[in-house]
């Protein structure tokens, strides 16, 4: 029964606080890169926070970074490179480092929006003061030991949770009950459509207690939209079910190839940028449409820094430098590209 409330909890989760999912079919962005990416992640301790590299939308912190003279020399340790040689993430490559030294680490947050990678330790509280201060040395220098120095270590005591403790027992048997119809309805829509000879890639069914949604993704060579629609209709119909809004999104199946071939070279892009202090970025974003890609570099420095220029060129070689060598070139098969890098105040830097 626990493990069957936490499923819920995580789909509840999953449908009902996210983004929206007609946006997510719109950006296709790393197919939520879907688990947004879940950027080339392996341990479910792992948990990214406060930014959704599934929209991978570019992230504008309020408070000003202290802005070092880009004229002074950057690390020269191919960060990103590494990260995509070992595929692996910061976090990873810290939990090896802790696990090694026989520290009882439970999880790791990482918070893009704050720059914090948060580490919660197992043990009782006698435990965990004594070995915090020794934690959080040891990731500190392992960060900056591998050019990662724009992020903030914070170390506590990891406490259980109930994930469903804020969710009252009503309420979870009408969540329960909306997972089963939307699993329902869409299992129906997609074994139809297929039967029926329509191309289509999903049709994620949505019902909560603000909307009954469902939006359909289909290739842009799938041109008969309204036989569709009306198809559903008529199945929603057989079932007695009403108010529902459906509306149809276009997948081009190349930029979708695109798109995976790309997503652990973003993703190893703006883990690599956001935690070097020396490039001021907060925030990496992309889209395939229009073609070609476009990589979008947000930074905390206003368009008015007198070492815009030099800032701009480094961000640019490093992420030229990083594309186009021999770890990634053969990946990407040549595909064009362009980098925009933006200013604090949302100017076009480059």
């Amino acid at each position: 029964m626990d493990k069957m409330l936490k499923e819920t909890k995580a789909h509840y989760d999953h449908h009902y606080f996210e983004e929206e999912i007609s946006e997510r079919i719109k950006h296709k962005v790393f197919g939520e890169i879907k688990g947004n990416y879940q950027m080339k992640k392996k341990s479910n301790k792992l948990l990214y926070v406060g930014v959704s590299l599934v929209l991978c939308v570019a992230l504008l912190i309020g408070s000003a970074f202290y802005l070092p003279g880009v004229s002074a020399v950057l690390a020269k340790i191919p960060v990103l490179n590494m990260l995509f040689e070992k595929d692996s993430s910061i976090l990873e490559i810290i939990e090896e480092d802790l696990t090694e030294l026989g520290y009882q680490v439970d999880r790791f947050q990482l918070s893009v929006a704050t720059k914090t990678i948060g580490i919660e330790i197992q043990g009782d509280e006698d435990y965990v003061n004594k070995v915090k201060a020794e934690v959080k040395l040891a990731a500190e220098q392992k960060l900056h030991s591998i050019g990662m120095d724009a992020y903030t270590i914070k170390v506590s005591r990891s406490m259980p949770t109930d994930p469903l403790a804020d969710i009252p027992k009503s309420e979870q048997k009408k969540i329960e009950k909306n997972i089963q119809l939307s699993r329902e309805i869409e299992n129906e829509i997609m074994q139809r459509l297929t039967a029926e000879g329509y191309q289509i890639f999903s049709a994620p069914v949505r019902i909560n207690n603000l909307e009954k949604f469902i939006p359909l993704e289909l290739p842009i060579t799938e041109t008969r939209d309204a036989e569709i629609k009306q198809l559903i209709e008529g199945l929603l119909d057989e079932k007695n079910l009403e108010g529902f809004s459906i509306e149809i999104y276009k997948t081009d199946p190349a930029k979708q190839e695109a798109e995976m071939r790309w997503a652990p070279i973003i993703s190893t892009i703006a883990e690599g940028l956001i935690g070097k202090k020396d490039f001021n970025v907060v925030g990496v974003g992309y889209s395939f449409y229009p073609s070609p890609l476009t990589l979008t570099i947000t930074t905390s420095v206003p368009s008015s820094y007198s070492d815009v220029e030099e800032l701009v060129d480094q961000i640019e070689m490093e992420i030229h430098a990083f594309i186009h060598s021999e770890e990634v070139d053969d990946s990407i098969k040549k595909d064009p590209y362009k980098i925009e890098i933006y200013s604090k105040d949302n100017v076009l830097l480059n």
